[in-house]
């Protein structure tokens, strides 16, 4: 898949003889894109896992461990965010946190004067980024599983036989965005403007081609009838935005 997007890259920017850029720059451009596109379009969906520690409030995203069901984790890097949290309990069945924005998170929870331990509640995540953290209250009492769903990111390709873990048809944006990042090495503002435009079109219509038009009653608020009759990415016209 490596070599496919090279000559894709170098045919948008007119350059497959290699006489602007080299491949070494490409290959740096088509990995960074391919990180882009699967956070901004969320569609490296993996479950993961955790289990908590007695007092301690504060957990990585490097030390959740991505599951093998309903897909091995091949080519997966790590995690770039979490959606949801849920908390198993030893007594059976499992209780699905609320999740907040962090200066909610610190008010109402990490601001009480006489905090109690127990089975955790709400999360909220401190550090965002590949390096994020979330945190969670009350503080655990015991050694909870907690299982999530996650916003995963793709390993780098190195070579033509390195695994893409980026769906099809998010693939189609990664040219465009990598054509994006060489315009700019090479200062050319109205070639990046117009690459640009063209990977939001293709990521936006990544999400498009992939959201359900037949359960209008599947979001509330109207929201899937509205994404329904006018087949449009519930992330927003310009892919990405939430």
């Amino acid at each position: 898949m490596l070599f496919a997007y090279r000559q894709q890259t170098q045919r948008l920017m007119m350059d497959t003889r290699q006489v602007r850029l080299n491949l070494q720059d490409v290959d740096v451009y088509i990995n960074q894109a391919r990180v882009q596109i699967a956070l901004a379009a969320e569609c490296l969906r993996q479950p993961a896992t955790m289990t908590m520690v007695i007092g301690q409030q504060y957990y990585p995203f490097a030390g959740m461990t991505l599951q093998a069901a309903p897909n091995p984790p091949v080519g997966l890097a790590g995690i770039g965010n979490v959606r949801v949290a849920r908390l198993s309990l030893f007594s059976g069945g499992n209780r699905r946190l609320e999740m907040r924005s962090w200066e909610w998170f610190d008010t109402y929870w990490l601001s009480r004067l006489a905090p109690v331990a127990g089975p955790p509640q709400i999360t909220s995540r401190l550090q965002p980024g590949v390096t994020g953290t979330l945190c969670f209250a009350p503080s655990p009492d015991d050694a909870y599983p907690i299982s999530l769903d996650t916003v995963a990111y793709p390993s780098p390709l190195v070579t033509d036989s390195d695994p893409e873990a980026l769906p099809v048809p998010w693939t189609d944006a990664v040219p465009f965005y990598s054509a994006y990042l060489c315009a700019l090495s090479l200062r050319d503002a109205e070639g990046a403007a117009m690459m640009w435009s063209e990977y939001q079109k293709f990521e936006t219509r990544g999400t498009q081609l992939t959201t359900p038009t037949r359960i209008p009653t599947a979001y509330p608020g109207g929201r899937g009838a509205m994404a329904a009759a006018a087949k449009t990415p519930l992330t927003g016209p310009t892919g990405g935005g939430r």
